[in-house]
């Protein structure tokens, strides 16, 4: 099935993401054969020469940058080309649950697409929408995790395929749904094999290279396939759930905790979590903490936990033993400290949108590689180390600000 890919033309567009414009093709300053990225030249060269993908006004591509949840339901349905009367159907069926959870304008008829065909469901929706995905500033960045099942289910796959043609380093740590779509999306010659380096690094953002080469290889591969998204048997639920990061807070009584290197695990309200002693933050606000982590047993703490990993603990009033009953109802709320490194800066009416990549973070809902954008009233030269500071309230980022 030869496929007209002239509508390709929008791919990955949010403002000035991507442009479609020859003057750049070739040209991009910051990405040629012997670089760092020479892997992406070719598909972004490919994808150049058809005038379907450009860059910056500045000449440059930025293989680094993310690419975030829209931006891939964009590239989705651009590489798909839906008929004019598909996508009326899919805009019918869904804008009214797309402009519910207030999806930006340019990403709507994308977004109706993706749920038209079964790439998302109402509940990822949701869930993109309570984690950050679709907000315009302090975007938070789906992981290939995520981003493979949707280009599996795009690209018509089962996410059955068997694992034993993939040769990834840390497939262990790699969820079952992402597994098998990636199985056959790596027989589709789609992806690689073996990832990056070896690794797949599910929990890890996208880049713009990543993506025009998966683009290219998609575009490559459906030209000589005739797909059909299934629409049976498919998971109906959130596509998020296993495969972004699970977070949660817990404030309990420390049961007891045992030392064995990384085997090491806490038990919290007879709950017990995985430890990792170099990588746990303390936060002792009654100055009683001193560095034993053993000392803490019969403590009132509140954790963060990701994906079955104490991460952080604070330390609550040991000596108060009336625990208010209905803590479930009070928010939780703290500070949250992120050091990063500007990417760049851009004019936005009185402020600046300084783009930050994430050094160190004291939250998981930013973690190092993240790209956050925050809104100053001071201009940051590129590459200048900052210090960020935020309030989370019940897992929800409320602010950032850059100290420095």
């Amino acid at each position: 099935m030869k496929k007209n890919i002239k509508s390709f033309a929008s791919v990955l567009m949010i403002g000035t993401l991507l442009i479609s414009n020859t003057t750049y093709a070739k040209s991009f300053k910051d990405l040629n054969k012997s670089g760092d990225y020479g892997w992406a030249y070719s598909s972004v060269d490919n994808l150049s020469n058809k005038s379907i993908l450009g860059g910056y006004p500045d000449g440059s591509f930025k293989p680094e940058r993310p690419v975030s949840f829209l931006e891939i339901m964009q590239i989705i349905k651009n590489i798909k080309n839906p008929s004019d009367i598909e996508m009326q159907k899919a805009k019918e069926a869904f804008m009214p649950v797309v402009k519910k959870y207030k999806v930006a304008p340019w990403a709507q008829d994308s977004v109706c697409y993706a749920l038209f065909t079964n790439v998302i469901t109402e509940k990822t929706l949701i869930s993109a929408s309570n984690r950050g995905f679709l907000k315009d500033t302090n975007t938070v960045y789906p992981n290939r995790n995520s981003v493979t099942v949707y280009f599996g289910r795009a690209f018509g796959f089962s996410g059955s395929g068997k694992t034993d043609n993939l040769k990834h380093k840390d497939l262990k740590n790699v969820p079952n749904m992402t597994k098998g779509y990636l199985s056959e999306l790596v027989d589709a010659k789609i992806y690689s094999a073996t990832g990056s380096d070896g690794y797949f690094n599910g929990n890890k953002y996208i880049r713009r290279a990543e993506v025009a080469v998966i683009s290219d290889r998609a575009i490559n591969y459906l030209d000589n396939k005739k797909v059909e998204t299934p629409k049976e048997n498919y998971e109906t639920g959130d596509l998020t759930t296993g495969l972004i990061e699970d977070v949660k807070h817990i404030e309990g009584n420390v049961d007891f905790i045992t030392l064995s290197g990384e085997e090491s695990t806490i038990k919290i309200d007879s709950k017990e979590y995985r430890i990792k002693l170099n990588n746990i933050k303390i936060k002792d606000l009654n100055n009683s903490y001193n560095g034993d982590i053993l000392t803490l047993k019969d403590s009132k703490v509140l954790a963060e936990i990701r994906n079955g990993e104490v991460i952080s603990i604070e330390i609550k009033n040991t000596n108060d033993s009336n625990i208010n009953e209905n803590n479930e109802s009070q928010k939780d709320e703290f500070e949250i400290n992120i050091s990063g490194r500007v990417l760049g800066s851009k004019k936005d009416g009185d402020t600046n949108q300084i783009e930050v990549y994430v050094l160190v973070s004291d939250t998981s809902e930013f973690v190092a590689g993240d790209t956050i954008y925050v809104e100053s009233n001071k201009d940051y030269r590129k590459d200048q180390t900052v210090s960020i500071k935020g309030i989370q309230v019940d897992g929800e980022l409320k602010e950032l600000n850059i100290q420095n």
